[in-house]
């Protein structure tokens, strides 16, 4: 079966020149995984054997500047395992798994294996939304949600898992969108980290430095120079003849280490643009980190923050002013009045409209008083 894939591998290598590691291991991988099921072997035997041969394939083949690197080969293993998981109905959850115990047999580290698993287990979810006609976003952040459910499966940190997110959902704008920019990726990247630290519960600080992590973690990913030699075979369209009766088109997307600053300083500071209060210094300072946390000189982050965008900052909501106390306005009183014993009238008055006291009548006899006759 392994030695099937290897010769699969060794055909596409010779025959599809130039070809990448992906190229091989996706040849090698299902050409094991064929010979597995002629043999009525497990899905588990036929991931282990996709894997084992693809990382043989790629492993033995060579290139005009060099073999392809140890990572490359540790990566098409896991992914040839996801592939053979997927063919056969497996979860994505399942399909990053596989793919993990493919790198660790290949003998990869307890950090390669991490990031095979997050980002086979994301692959694999992506697939399965695109082969039903979702959307490339919603592909992504498919990937986003199921890499970071298998990394934190795996014992990732809340960090690795945010990363993890963020690699496998900008993985998946570079593998179907045609000629992706920087920011592209950087940005779906941002997009699935921001709603897996929301997950975890970061405050801003933390959420601003992981998400601007996983932004240039991706684009270094997307940006191997393996991607110099990625070939898509189209039917249409422009493209390069390169052998006979065969179309390539090779990806112009080798993306600069500026470029990798660049999303991870925009990434950071949209956090912080993102909430209710911030000032563009506080941006600013979050975009500064993540250029520092990621590798990068003084230079870099000069060089990054000039591609920032800059809104107008949040303003504290101005709360509105008191109006002045209003003199309550006498309300008139009704225009009825009352008789009093001496045949006067008295109106009503006063705040509460009452009538006004009738004038005082002098006793029978007193002052002032008449004897009858």
């Amino acid at each position: 079966m392994i030695a099937a894939g290897a010769a699969a591998g060794a055909a596409v290598f010779v025959h599809g020149h130039p070809a990448s590691a992906s190229d091989i291991g996706t040849a090698a991988g299902l050409a094991a995984s064929v010979a597995a099921t002629g043999f009525g072997m497990s899905v588990a035997a036929n991931a282990a054997g996709a894997g084992a041969a693809a990382h043989a394939a790629v492993t033995a083949a060579t290139f005009p500047y060099g073999g392809f690197s140890a990572a490359e080969a540790l990566t098409e293993a896991g992914l040839a395992a996801a592939a053979a998981v997927t063919a056969a109905g497996g979860s994505p959850a399942l399909a990053g798994v596989s793919a993990g115990d493919a790198a660790r047999v290949a003998g990869g580290t307890s950090a390669e294996v991490l990031s095979i698993t997050a980002a086979a287990s994301g692959i694999a979810a992506a697939k399965g939304v695109i082969s039903s006609g979702g959307t490339v976003a919603a592909a992504a952040a498919a990937a986003g949600a199921a890499a970071k459910a298998a990394a934190k499966a795996g014992g990732a940190t809340d960090a690795e898992a945010i990363s993890g997110a963020g690699v496998a959902a900008g993985l998946v704008v570079r593998d179907h969108v045609s000629n992706p920019s920087a920011s592209e990726i950087g940005t779906a990247a941002a997009m699935a980290a921001a709603i897996a630290a929301d997950s975890f519960g970061l405050p801003t600080d933390e959420k601003a430095a992981a998400v601007g992590a996983a932004a240039y973690a991706a684009v270094t990913k997307a940006a191997s120079p393996l991607l110099h030699f990625r070939i898509l075979r189209l039917g249409t369209g422009s493209s390069l003849q390169l052998l006979p009766g065969k179309t390539f088109k090779m990806l112009p997307n080798l993306f600069t280490s500026s470029e990798a600053f660049s999303e991870a300083a925009k990434a950071a500071a949209a956090v912080i643009f993102g909430t209710t209060i911030h000032t563009i210094a506080e941006a600013i300072a979050a975009a500064e980190k993540a250029v520092r946390d990621a590798g990068g000189s003084e230079a870099d982050v000069l060089t990054a923050i000039a591609t920032v965008p800059t809104p107008p900052p949040s303003k504290s909501p101005t709360p509105s002013p008191t109006p002045p106390p209003t003199t309550p306005i006498a309300t008139p009183c009704t225009l009825d009045a009352m008789l009093c014993p001496d045949g006067s009238s008295v109106s009503r008055g006063g705040p509460n409209c009452e009538f006004d006291p009738c004038p005082t009548v002098p006793p029978s006899g007193g002052p002032g008083s008449f004897p009858n006759p």
